[in-house]
């Protein structure tokens, strides 16, 4: 699994989460695997679908993603994206 060299740029905050996320997942992931892992974390962590998704929820999110993220790729790139999904539900 490749990492990129540098992280996407932070989304708007105008826009919905869901696809923000799926966004900032896809250059790790994968479009459609990134897709389906918020799926499946919004599910099992935060028993909602992603269309339900706020900003104040993103956190929790990042959360219950971060050991899987490790697994996937590593210690490093897993909290330094874990980082940029906190940032992401900070509020403005």
């Amino acid at each position: 699994m490749t990492v990129p060299a540098s992280p996407p740029a932070p989304p708007d905050r105008a826009s919905d989460p869901a696809n923000a996320i799926a966004a900032l997942l896809a250059p790790y992931l994968g479009p459609n695997a990134a897709r389906e892992a918020l799926r499946d974390f919004c599910t099992r962590a935060l028993a909602i679908s992603p269309e339900s998704l706020t900003w104040s929820m993103v956190p929790s999110l990042a959360a219950s993603l971060q050991p899987a993220m490790r697994t996937l790729l590593g210690t490093e790139a897993a909290d330094r994206l874990t980082a940029e999904l906190l940032a992401m539900g900070q509020v403005p």
